[in-house]
């Protein structure tokens, strides 16, 4: 049996997501953001931006919840553990 740490495990999930996946937690840290306003903030494509969000999704990083018509994007706990993590790599 694999007994890999928490740590470990992000740091693997972050390898295989998008190139501009930490620009879109980033922009999250200060507030939630409809998706319209997270592509501007992250300068991400909007093309591009659905299938980030999707994937940081899946993997618990971010919440999607409905505000009227739009999408609106929040970072969870567990999104910016991965994000101190990724900062903490680089260091």
């Amino acid at each position: 049996m694999n007994n890999t740490t928490l740590e470990e495990y992000l740091l693997q999930a972050g390898k295989r997501l998008p190139e501009k996946s930490e620009n879109v937690l980033i922009a999250l840290l200060e507030d939630r953001s409809s998706k319209e306003d997270l592509s501007l903030k992250a300068q991400v494509r909007r093309s591009s931006l659905d299938d980030i969000v999707n994937r940081l999704y899946t993997l618990g990083f971010l919440d999607i919840y409905s505000e009227g018509k739009s999408k609106i994007c929040k970072i969870t706990n567990l999104g910016k553990s991965y994000l101190k993590l990724q900062i903490d790599k680089v260091s």
